[in-house]
């Protein structure tokens, strides 16, 4: 029987992160959901039961985890700090089994004060601007609405699409009985600034979102925003996934827009109407499913770039190594 076929004939369970780490690299997804190895951080906690474990050291995961739950939870007039705070015991809670018994106090006051720059980013942003016209809009017009936490499961020729929408604003289109969505992404990654090399006098910093030498400003903001342009591009077929959801699963979408909103330097980045048009994510989506099943244990590449930084593998992949350490150099 045709390879094909047999994939059509199986049902298959895919979520949206399974999909978005294989297309970025096929090694980290092997050593992930093949192997099952263990990453960095349980390496660290197995082989050192005494040593500090996150949030002393605030893995990344734990810190998106966290700031995502103050994004999601915020309401107009709260406390940040109170928010904050109860958004880091909530996901501690969570993930009590490996961290919950390991976190005193002076840890717990580190890592919320770690992460108020994220949310306070947030608080600032033209995201949270828009997030409040939606609040005031659902007072008076009860189809206009913030939806946090989006569960969906997307049936597709391959087998089933799980996924998480991060926050939806839902506004009543104007002239019909449509209505316009926003799918906003909340994102916690680091963009590193490379050192700029000195022009005979000390650095001036200027206070914001991002520290910038005040001489070579625009050359710093052009660095950052070249790699937050090279991160959207590793997020497009997670964005892709949302806006196929949404289109399917809400039959009066009108206007629908996708903001990736990279919390780190506070900027928000929106895909095009082309890059989320129906035919392109379902292209894209169905593409993504057939290699990631026609892809034989042998056959799962490495893909060196930016996430090599974080990979929770690094310490099993030479190639990954290597790629941070020419980095390093450069």
């Amino acid at each position: 029987m045709d390879k094909s076929v047999k994939l059509r004939r199986a049902l298959h369970r895919f979520s949206v992160t399974q999909l978005l780490n294989f297309q970025r690299c096929p090694r980290q997804y092997f050593f992930d959901r093949v192997l099952h190895t263990p990453s960095v951080d349980e390496l660290d906690l197995w082989n050192n039961a005494e040593a500090p474990e996150s949030p002393a050291n605030l893995t990344a995961t734990l810190r998106g985890a966290v700031v995502h739950r103050f994004c999601e939870t915020f309401e107009h007039g709260a406390d940040v700090m109170d928010c904050l705070a109860a958004s880091f015991d909530s996901v501690v809670d969570e993930r009590s089994a490996t961290i919950g018994d390991r976190v005193d106090s002076e840890q717990r006051e580190a890592s919320i004060m770690a992460m108020l720059p994220l949310a306070e980013n947030y608080l600032k942003s033209n995201v949270f601007t828009r997030v409040e016209t939606t609040r005031v809009a659902s007072v008076s017009d009860p189809a206009s609405r913030i939806v946090s936490e989006q569960k969906f499961v997307l049936r597709r020729p391959l087998g089933s699409l799980s996924g998480t929408i991060d926050k939806m604003l839902v506004r009543t289109a104007s002239g019909h009985d449509k209505v316009d969505i926003e799918i906003v992404d909340f994102k916690t990654d680091r963009f590193p600034k490379r050192q700029l090399p000195r022009r005979g006098h000390a650095k001036k910093k200027v206070a914001g979102p991002l520290l910038f030498d005040a001489e070579e400003g625009d050359e710093a903001k052009e660095e950052i925003r070249a790699q937050v342009a090279g991160a959207t591009v590793d997020y497009e077929l997670q964005m892709q996934a949302y806006a196929l959801a949404v289109r399917e699963l809400i039959p009066n979408v009108g206007k629908l827009r996708v903001t990736i909103h990279f919390l780190e330097p506070n900027i928000e980045v929106s895909l095009s109407d082309q890059t989320l048009s129906y035919d392109v994510c379902a292209m894209s989506i169905d593409d993504a499913m057939t290699h990631l099943l026609s892809s034989a244990p042998d056959n799962y590449p490495t893909r060196t770039a930016r996430h090599c930084l974080f990979c929770n593998f690094r310490e099993f992949c030479v190639a990954g190594r290597e790629w941070k350490r020419l980095q390093s150099h450069s």
